[in-house]
């Protein structure tokens, strides 16, 4: 006779064992204890095994390709698998009688454990023998083999189909094609996961998050954030949080929920029910209907707040159609790496604006919060080669030519990222007292020898230079050095940028036909507006290191930037302009940036 190692091995492989074989394993199994682990060992390997040879294995490790032959070739391997497994399973169940064992997969640990149910379900004190005469008192066909008592697995409610840098808190790796079942918790420390369920909603994780799927249509989140596409056929999902309930009217969304468990809620297609969790005894739970292109916002007591505000941004929340070009990304396209670059910068906390000139659209695409994407000037504007030799794909650099100027007019609308940030005077200008902002950008001279009388940035609040010109900063009057000047009136006040600020004499910074990084921090005030400008400090050491001019004006308003060069001078490149509310926004577009480019 087999051994019980055999004995169990033929039964999870789904041979039908003999009476004696039956009998000879029963006893076996209720001898001892370790017997009966042994049998939940062998359960879980013949599982394990069964998804390391599976075809959805198959699918995850290869999926990744962007070959059309592999690809094509999958496709033909599993046509043949799935027509050779349907007439399997035909003949198979034409042949096997009632009560037979069925195919081994998830089902091998629930075969496992209902050995373990038929040993442990003996009264105590009954001993080998009277089991024997229980096994041999059974019906014959109940003989050949334990019949197991088969536990129903909670049903599928969405599949895994992306998953970005997941780390799991359970150390449990997430692969793609893995089922998630209704009830179970899904808890991952970073990265991105997106979910398809069993209704076609598509659904993505931002890590940290923890949250179950309840049903196909129903997700409990208490922490991180996720954004859904729902499908026309399958409105409804519920989107519950601590303090919220989101309910979709057919639309696109996000929910996120703060570390106070306050819920943030976008619309970017359709209409969502935003609910307070609160409720107040048999009263219905407060809601607002939130609609496309608006945001929503539950308080950390549950409180509905209902000013519903314009999303500063339609990729606040990371989105499904978000997911390919993160995939094309990680597999090394240039192209996707500069798309996911941006979504992320617009995710930027505290960032105001941004124009990184981008050449196939003349500085229309890759825009953030300027009135017209592309520069206004009196011809077309002239966007070549970025300033650095490591850029994203299609990012570039505005020339101005000898003679020539361009305007940025900056968004200072009442739904403007400014007007949220409280930046804004009663004029709708740029300049609120108490307010604090930061602008950083980079610049070129094509040739030092030709100075010419003046070629940098000026902040404006009309198109009339100096008398609608507060601030400028590059080189002017035909002076060789450059400074920052005032203007207030008819009266300029110039500094110069001190190239060693930290000894007692100024020390002039020269022309000349460097890239130069250019960060200026401005803090508005009742009496005056503190200016401070540092040139070639990388933003991570600007907090420490003394800046090479500081200044104070009178009155520093403006709503839009003057990119500038006079007659006789040489041309200058502009990139990379940022607006922010701090140092950190500027040093996280900076890092976006780097770690996104690539050498052209």
């Amino acid at each position: 006779m087999r051994t019980p190692i055999e004995l169990l091995n033929a039964h999870f492989d789904g041979k039908i064992l003999s009476q004696d074989e039956a009998r000879s394993l029963s006893r076996w199994v209720g001898a001892d204890p370790d017997n009966a682990r042994t049998v939940v060992e062998l359960g879980i390997i013949h599982s394990q095994a069964d998804y390391w040879l599976s075809v959805p294995r198959f699918l995850d490790e290869l999926g990744d390709s962007e070959d059309p032959a592999i690809k094509k070739s999958i496709e033909a391997a599993l046509e043949t698998i799935e027509i050779d497994s349907y007439r399997k399973n035909v003949s198979a169940n034409s042949r096997s009688p009632a009560g037979s064992t069925p195919s081994w997969g998830w089902a091998a640990a629930a075969v496992a454990a209902s050995l373990l149910i038929g040993v442990v379900s003996f009264p105590r004190g009954i001993d080998s023998g009277k089991a024997d005469a229980v096994i041999a008192s059974a019906p014959a066909e109940e003989k050949l083999a334990p019949k197991p008592i088969v536990v129903e697995p909670a049903p599928v409610v969405a599949t895994v189909t992306e998953t970005i840098n997941v780390e799991s808190r359970s150390g449990s790796r997430l692969r793609r094609g893995q089922y998630v079942r209704r009830g179970e918790s899904l808890i991952i420390e970073a990265g991105v996961l997106a979910v398809t369920t069993a209704d076609g909603c598509d659904v993505v994780v931002e890590g940290p998050a923890k949250l179950i799927f309840e049903g196909s249509q129903q997700i409990a989140m208490s922490e991180g954030r996720l954004s859904a596409r729902i499908d026309e056929a399958a409105t409804g999902l519920i989107v519950k949080t601590p303090t919220a309930r989101v309910v979709d009217l057919g639309t696109e969304f996000g929910v996120g929920i703060g570390p106070d468990l306050a819920t943030e809620v976008a619309v970017y297609e359709g209409v969502v029910e935003l609910y307070s969790a609160r409720t107040d005894g048999d009263a219905p739970s407060p809601s607002k209907r939130i609609t496309a292109g608006r945001a929503g916002h539950v308080d950390a007591d549950g409180s509905l707040n209902f000013a519903v505000q314009t999303l500063p941004n339609d990729r606040e929340f990371i989105r499904p159609d978000e997911i390919a070009s993160l995939r094309k990304a990680r597999s090394g396209s240039a192209e996707a790496r500069q798309q996911t670059c941006f979504y992320a910068l617009q995710r930027t906390r505290g960032l105001m604006a941004f124009q990184s000139f981008d050449i196939p659209s003349d500085g229309a695409a890759y825009s953030v919060a300027f009135r017209e994407a592309s520069p206004r000037s009196a011809t077309s504007p002239t966007i070549t080669h970025d300033l650095q030799s490591r850029r994203l794909y299609s990012s570039g650099a505005l020339l101005v030519n000898e003679g020539e100027h361009a305007f940025l007019d900056i968004d200072t609308s009442s739904d403007s990222p400014l007007a949220r940030a409280k930046l804004l005077t009663d004029r709708g200008l740029i300049g609120r007292s108490g307010a604090e902002l930061w602008i950083a950008w980079k610049t070129r001279m094509t040739d030092a020898n030709r100075a010419g009388d003046h070629a940098g940035m000026s902040l404006m609040f009309g198109d009339q230079r100096l008398m609608q010109e507060p601030l400028f900063v590059g080189y002017s009057g035909g002076k060789r050095t450059l400074a920052v000047a005032s203007n207030v009136g008819s009266r300029t006040v110039e500094l110069e940028l001190d190239a060693d600020p930290d000894t007692f004499a100024v020390d002039p910074m020269p022309l000349d036909d460097q890239t130069h990084q250019w960060v200026m921090q401005i803090i508005f005030g009742e009496r005056g507006d503190k200016l401070a400008v540092w040139c070639d400090v990388p933003p991570a050491e600007i907090r420490t290191a003394r800046p090479q001019a500081e200044t104070v004006n009178a009155n520093l308003i403006f709503d839009r930037l003057r990119l500038g060069v006079s007659d006789d001078a040489s041309a200058w490149l502009f990139d990379d302009i940022v607006l922010a509310t701090s140092i950190n926004a500027i040093a996280e577009v900076q890092e976006l940036q780097s770690a996104n480019a690539a050498r052209r």
